[in-house]
């Protein structure tokens, strides 16, 4: 492990943590999230943590899931004590019977709820807690001048939303990240987190474990001159990164201890995508297959998985594709622009992946108007691309540090009790639909991966998804044995 341990976040107020950030960035990386309260009995300091001696009102943000602590009904508990401590208190309770997605509409029931001046509290999952950050920012930015308190309390470790300055709003069913606000505390009460439903924490342990080959999308698209390159980023996942590929025995404690450890990771996993400004550090390829399966569900007429999980077993699928392209591909020897000239042809490709999804083709539009700006882009940047690959072995090695084997992955993944089939992540996902999201996944997004450098050199295609998968049951074999 390189010196990022320094970086490795913790339990309290975060001034060593922004310090040693900003001695590396060499300039200042404060953010306004300062304090992390943890522990078995975290969620007794509620108050004192979201108010720090503030008066007046607090609103209380949940969703219609009974969240329980102990047997103790988590939201109603909270708005309690508020009240207990002399606030005016309002509980906001959003959703229906269906499940519930971050949407505009959503957004928009929470800010008209919401006053300049409230303490708020957001108790919940990702997707309450992604929707309460954007109401807030709708609020501030309708001014006047704001001085909203936003606390997280965190009943899952199911995602990295929790200190992501981003989320993840869903348009005509294409989940887009789109920039938002930082919650000021965030609360892990461990007792609470080890008493989540333990395929959330599942989910949470693969959304952390994309690191393993988010990093090196995002590095490569660095490289082709197609993104930017944080380091902090990297800095800020390793230590939790080598932890987890080194099979510490916190990852799959299912008491307090692994409780924390995890929380701690996902939050240094949101951090690493704020310091960013985007979510590339920890969403590549394999977060994209998430979202097509999660586009696909509806005409399926299935729930939604996993999130976590997907990403989990979808990283496993990016690491093999990148053990392809890094040392069976020679780049210097193929045309990387013929095929991102025919704008048609790739056009009918969008349409042919995704118009079965919908009746009146919003969807594959959508991912069109993605996927168009990716290819001018891409034609924009032909004599960076050419600089690239002149310096491909060079490159290569360069992401090779950013990359693990797959098999030494997927026996973490197992070691850390996560599933390895498909059909074990929740609700269960048919592998002829993880292929179709796998094999598609580049027509989605603007974003560049290793699945667009494949294709561009003529090596992506059904056969070579086949020879993916082939080799991903391999290990699974491998590691069952």
């Amino acid at each position: 492990m390189s010196g990022s341990v320094d970086l490795q976040i913790g339990v309290g107020p975060l001034e060593h943590f922004y310090r040693e950030a900003g001695r590396r960035s060499g300039s200042d990386r404060s953010l306004r999230l300062d304090r992390i309260s943890a522990g078995p009995h975290a969620l007794d300091t509620v108050v004192d943590l979201a108010a720090g001696g503030r008066e007046g009102r607090a609103v209380v943000v949940g969703d219609r899931t009974e969240i329980l602590r102990d047997g103790v009904a988590v939201k109603r508990w909270v708005a309690q004590a508020f009240r207990d401590a002399g606030f005016d208190v309002e509980l906001v309770v959003i959703g229906g019977e269906d499940e519930l997605h971050t949407t505009p509409e959503h957004v928009t029931e929470v800010r008209t709820r919401l006053r300049h001046d409230d303490t708020v509290v957001v108790v919940g999952s990702g997707t309450i807690v992604d929707i309460t950050k954007h109401a807030v920012l709708a609020l501030e930015e309708s001014g006047p001048s704001s001085d909203v308190v936003l606390t997280a309390v965190q009943t899952a470790n199911s995602v990295c939303a929790f200190t992501s300055g981003l989320t993840v709003l869903t348009s005509d069913g294409v989940k887009r990240t789109v920039p938002s606000r930082l919650v000021d505390r965030l609360l892990l009460d461990t007792t609470l987190l080890s008493q989540a439903p333990r395929d959330y924490t599942l989910g949470g342990i693969g959304d952390a474990a994309v690191s393993a080959s988010s990093i090196a999308d995002y590095r490569l698209a660095h490289l082709l001159g197609q993104g930017r390159w944080e380091p902090l980023a990297w800095d800020v996942v390793e230590p939790g990164r080598e932890l987890f590929l080194g099979g510490a025995p916190a990852w799959a404690d299912p008491g307090v201890a692994g409780a924390e450890r995890l929380g701690l990771d996902l939050a240094a996993c949101g951090l690493a995508m704020t310091f960013a400004g985007e979510s590339a550090p920890l969403s590549g390829l394999e977060h994209v297959t998430s979202h097509m399966l999660d586009m696909a569900a509806g005409y399926r007429g299935r729930l939604v998985g996993n999130h976590g999980s997907q990403c989990g077993l979808a990283t496993a699928l990016v690491l093999i594709a990148f053990e392809v392209l890094l040392d069976e591909v020679d780049l210097q020897s193929v045309d990387l622009d013929a095929r991102a000239v025919d704008r048609d042809a790739e056009e009918l490709s969008v349409r042919t992946a995704f118009e079965h999804l919908d009746a009146d083709g919003a969807t594959w539009r959508e991912c069109w108007s993605d996927y168009s700006t990716k290819l001018d882009a891409w034609r924009a940047g032909a004599s960076t691309i050419r600089d690239f690959q002149a310096s491909w072995p060079a490159h290569r090695d360069d992401l090779r540090r950013y990359l693990v084997p797959a098999d030494e992955y997927m026996r973490a993944l197992a070691v850390a009790g996560h599933p390895l089939s498909w059909s074990d992540v929740p609700p269960g996902i048919g592998e002829d639909e993880a292929r179709w999201a796998f094999e598609n996944a580049r027509l989605m997004r603007k974003r560049v991966s290793v699945a667009d450098v494949l294709y561009f050199a003529g090596v992506w295609s059904t056969s070579f998804v086949d020879r993916i998968f082939d080799r991903f049951h391999e290990i699974c074999d491998e590691i069952a044995a």
